[in-house]
Formats: C-alpha cells, structure tokens, sequence
C-alpha cells in the first residue's frame, strides 16, 4: 500500500472521528467564563466529547446538556478526582454503575446505584432514570438533617423518566457554611409505604455565582 492511500485512509478515519464527536451546549456557569480548549467559553458556547477543560477555582462548576438531550454537571473538584484529561474521560468516570453493568439487575439495585453517588447542587439536580422501568405512581422522598440538626423533606415525581431537584427544594435549608449534604432517599406510592433506596445520596453545595 502507498503512501497516498495511507494518507487517504488516515483522513477519512480522522473525519470519522471528527463527526462522531458528541457536542454538548453549556447552560449554567458559576463565573462568567471557563477555559476549554484554550479558549474562554461562557453560557450558550459548544464544546465536544474530545475538549480539555481547564478549571481556574477549586468551587468553579458548570452544567452542560448534550446534543442527545443528556444532562452532567461538572464541577473542578470532581473533575481533578476523576484526572480526566478530556471530557469523554469524565462521562466515563462517572457513567452509573447499572450503565455500565452490574450482577444484580433488580430495579432496587439499579435505583440504589443510580442515587449512591455524589451529585452537584447548583441550580438544579437531574437525576436521569429513563433506563429504568419505573412504576408511573412512584413518588421519591428526601430527607436530611445538617449539623445544626435542622431538618428538610421534600417529594419529587419523576417527569418522563427524570427526577429534578431545584435547588429552591434545600436553599431554606442550608447556611453558606454547609459544603455537603447527605440524604436518605425513600420511594413508594405513599408517604406511609416507602423504602429506602439511599443513604448516601451526597449533594455538594457549589455557589451559584463566583465574582
């Protein structure tokens, strides 16, 4: 094989490649850029699956929806965890355990997987079940209590598969000095006939704004 097929081969599977990329749009930044890919992006701009972030503040978050209409929330401190160098790194790192496999397929198991992790409250938290056969009567149920052992309760109906927490749901609740939050998750057809599904449902608390 010559060279000008190799090049041709090599141009064709980079264009393939190219195309394939997922794009996501940001729609929540807490400072008023972010660099990615060398560049300052803001809310509204596009970056894809291949893109390097750079993260400027340890509380420097941003939520992005993808062309797929997926929902992730980024934040510097999850991101150093994972020592992602490029995006798909990070959805990689945080893909749900039932997505990527797991012995016990029960729906209790896959929810309990799908809810024990953290996630990052800043305007909202979308939880996305849409994989899962959820009953359409089911009602889930958050509790907590902080340190200063005031307490908070709140029920979401999950909508076409996804469970939305805004954040107006807890921000009676906390105080800026709160970091984290940890819930008991419950799910049932009724306040008096719940499980429990989590006890560790985690929830960083990120301002919604950085100056």
């Amino acid at each position: 094989m010559n060279i000008t097929k190799l090049n041709i081969i090599f141009c064709f599977l980079l264009t393939a490649l190219t195309v394939s990329a997922m794009k996501y749009q940001i729609k929540v930044l807490n400072t008023p850029t972010i660099t990615i890919d060398n560049k300052a992006a803001k809310v509204g701009d596009w970056f894809d699956d291949q893109s390097v972030i750079v993260w400027s503040r340890d509380n420097q978050a941003m939520r992005v929806v993808s062309e797929d209409n997926k929902v992730y929330t980024l934040s510097a401190k999850l991101y150093k965890e994972s020592k992602s160098k490029k995006f798909s790194d990070f959805i990689i790192y945080t893909k749900p355990l039932a997505a990527r496999g797991t012995n016990d397929h029960s729906l209790i198991a896959k929810l309990q997987e799908r809810f024990d992790q953290d996630f990052i409250m800043l305007d909202e938290i979308v939880i996305d079940l849409s994989d899962i056969d959820i009953p359409q009567n089911i009602t889930f149920h958050f509790s907590v209590k902080n340190k200063n052992e005031d307490s908070c309760y709140f029920e979401v109906k999950p909508e076409k598969g996804v469970v939305l927490i805004p954040r107006s749901s807890i921000s009676s609740f906390y105080s800026p000095d709160i970091s984290e939050l940890l819930f008991n998750v419950y799910w049932g057809t009724a306040p008096n006939k719940v499980d429990k599904i989590s006890d560790s449902f985690t929830v960083l608390m990120l301002p919604i704004s950085i100056d």
